[in-house]
């Protein structure tokens, strides 16, 4: 018969389904938007749409593995607006667990490729997809105003296939495999935890923690400008790595980015460090490190932001910097994504803040007139030229937001390093393939990290 679109999903419980569509369908009322995902189960896709010639086979050992799992909560939930999509955030260890457990189990034993989206796994339930974009931004602003406090209950896994009329068949416990024993290993080596920790503005930093069994070292993970805090699973990539090494990790979510219920005015250098110290302040006291040694890795503005902490931070002593806007000021172009610095101190000096559009998640937002003078006046080069640690500097060399030519210079700063590498992935733009579907190039970007971190890092 040949192979066979299959998926893999899990359905959230009946009544609590129910009562998101009731309200998704009282707030689109007059906004034109087709509404046509509420007509599914909702649910969390736990598998890229694969293709397999072995439907029944596949069916029984997933109702094996799968089907003993009981229905779970989880209340780190949040609404978020990503391209031409609405959807509710998930943040949960145990679904981490379970998709891991999912990808392994197709990996091993049917050779089915773990692609980007399973690389760079975000669960997340889609409510609205393919809509215009006023319209979307009008419904998450509806909806948003109901949306605290809320609780995604989880119910059956099921799997269906195109050879089946797109019928589901739920995963109950028939005779299978017991789970494997690189699970339990897998546990027992590392956690990964999503939490909150206080910032100085008496706001909650959502943050996920990839804890180490062996708790050796600390890495601090930089997220880039209006990103979220894993760098679409790519920092989770190298600290889940890592921490098999006795390495503990943290990345957090800067105001108004990620699942942050700060406005993005709060988006300011000076708030990101500061919350930086929060986080680095509350593993110190929460974990007892056999260490004193740090580790940073920072993504395009998280790299900025690298550079500049290093400066009063000599006990960091390996740093990552991707794609890292390192140039002091506003560099070369005079300007922030396209708007000259004249325009950004026009805007600041009439209205007290700048008018934005951002690009990267193609969102209307405001900067304050701090981020503005804050990216005015630092000097990322000061840290770098200073800097005596090791440090690898991976750019793209088709990078058109923070041009290739800024790596080199950033290299070069570095001479006081015990040890420098510069890693260009070539073909690669700032997204590092993750716009334009290479995901061998993030691929690029992780084991380049991953290795350097390990040879002068974890040691």
């Amino acid at each position: 018969m040949g192979k066979q679109l299959m998926w893999i999903c899990l359905t959230i419980d009946e009544g609590n389904r129910e009562e998101i569509v009731s309200l998704c369908r009282k707030h689109m009322e007059g906004l034109d938007l087709s509404g046509r995902f509420l007509d599914f189960p909702l649910h969390v896709s736990l598998k890229r749409s694969f293709y397999s010639d072995a439907f029944e086979k596949v069916k029984k050992d997933l109702c094996g593995y799968m089907g003993s799992v009981p229905s779970f909560e989880v209340k780190e939930v949040s609404l978020q607006r990503v391209g031409d999509m609405l959807w509710i955030r998930v943040c949960d260890e145990e679904l981490m667990r379970i998709h891991e457990r999912i990808d392994r189990l197709l990996k091993e034993r049917y050779d089915i490729e773990i692609d980007m989206f399973d690389r760079n796994y975000l669960p997340h339930i889609t409510l609205f997809r393919d809509e215009k974009k006023d319209r979307l931004d009008a419904m998450y602003e509806r909806l948003q105003k109901e949306w605290k406090d809320r609780t995604i209950r989880f119910a059956s896994f099921y799997i269906g296939s195109k050879m089946n009329d797109n019928e589901f068949f739920k995963l109950s416990g028939e005779s299978g495999l017991i789970p494997y024993n690189e699970d339990e290993r897998r546990g027992q080596i590392m956690k990964i935890i999503e939490t909150t920790v206080g910032s100085k503005r008496n706001t909650q930093i959502p943050v996920t923690i990839v804890e180490a069994q062996e708790k050796k070292k600390l890495l601090l993970c930089i997220h880039g400008f209006k990103a979220n805090r894993t760098e679409d699973g790519r920092f989770l990539t190298v600290a889940k790595k890592l921490a098999e090494k006795g390495i503990c990790s943290i990345m957090m979510g800067f105001p108004g980015c990620d699942v942050s219920k700060e406005d993005f005015i709060n988006y300011t250098l000076k708030n990101c460090i500061s919350d930086i110290d929060a986080c680095y302040t509350y593993m110190k006291e929460n974990y007892d490190f056999s260490s004193d040694d740090v580790g940073m890795i920072g993504y395009s503005m998280g790299g900025r932001l690298t550079s500049l902490y290093i400066a009063d931070h000599p006990e960091i002593s390996c740093i990552g910097l991707w794609a890292a806007a390192v140039y002091d000021g506003f560099g070369m172009e005079d300007g922030f994504l396209g708007v000259s610095s004249k325009e950004l101190f026009r805007q600041c000096e009439e209205k007290g803040y700048v008018d934005f559009h951002n690009g990267f998640d193609d969102t209307d937002i405001r900067l304050a007139k701090e981020l503005i003078e804050d990216m005015a006046s630092c000097k990322p080069s000061v840290g770098l030229s200073n800097y005596t640690g090791c440090a690898i500097v991976v750019h793209g060399d088709e990078d058109v937001t923070v041009p290739y030519a800024t790596a080199e210079t950033a290299y070069e700063l570095l001479s006081k390093a015990r040890e420098r590498k510069l890693c260009t992935v070539h073909e690669a733009d700032h997204g590092f393939g993750q716009w334009n579907e290479r995901p061998e190039l993030s691929k690029q970007l992780t084991d380049d990290t991953i290795a350097f971190f390990e040879r002068c890092f974890v040691c």
